[in-house]
């Protein structure tokens, strides 16, 4: 979700879309999802999050 669009540096935003895709694999190399499963949660919501100054880039993904 964009609240509002900025434009940035064509570097910096491939640095953004790297940085939350980076996030989203550190969730699934960590295997934070299973642990979460075995203590029972069903629904579980992934969030990929890069920032910079007042921009951010959000990746979301339900593990169900």
């Amino acid at each position: 979700m964009e609240l509002e669009k900025k434009k940035l540096p064509e570097r910096l935003l491939l640095g953004l879309l790297q940085t939350k895709a980076e996030a989203m694999r550190q969730i699934e190399d960590n295997d934070y999802i299973s642990l979460l499963k075995q203590h029972g949660i069903q629904e579980i919501h992934s969030y990929g999050i890069a920032c910079y100054k007042k921009t951010c880039k959000i990746m979301h993904k339900l593990n169900s």
